[in-house]
């Protein structure tokens, strides 16, 4: 499981990720594996949307080897509250892509507004591996379907 820290002061103007002409994000945790019988990567993008809704799954409509976990969406009660977020990278790639993961090669942030031509602004932090114990089948949920994030404290 990944655990971090994000909070979004601004939201992308019609951004929506399920659309392939407005698929700006407020704030992204993309988790990034070797991809198979190509160069193209195999990438679990976890999304703070700007209009998705919450618990949505789907193929990017950008890059099919992008698979969307939205986790957050709209704004908080108050602009620019820290929310800590949890996912279950082992669980959600197996549910997405099938099979085991590989390693991952790398952990990537991004906010995002030049397909919307609007402005974005979020602050990520606090980013920890965590040990798998939240991959058992004492959890049959998943650390990911647990989408109701608490805020965070400073």
């Amino acid at each position: 499981p990944l655990r971090g820290r994000w909070r979004v002061h601004k939201y992308p103007e019609g951004g929506d990720d399920r659309v392939r002409a407005t698929t700006d994000s407020a704030a992204g945790i993309y988790v990034i594996f070797p991809g198979t019988w190509s160069f193209l990567p195999r990438v679990l993008k976890y999304v703070w949307s700007t209009s998705a809704p919450i618990g949505l799954r789907e193929p990017s409509p950008m890059y099919g080897n992008t698979k969307i976990v939205v986790v957050a969406s709209g704004p908080t009660e108050e602009p620019g509250q820290w929310r800590t977020e949890t996912v279950n990278v082992q669980r959600d790639y197996r549910a997405l892509f099938g099979g085991e993961p590989p390693a991952a090669r790398g952990i990537g942030l991004l906010t995002d507004a030049n397909d919307t031509g609007s402005v974005a602004a979020a602050d990520y932090a606090d980013f920890q591996l965590l040990s798998s114990t939240l991959d058992s089948p004492d959890d049959p949920l998943g650390a990911s379907e647990e989408l109701a994030a608490k805020p965070a404290t400073n």
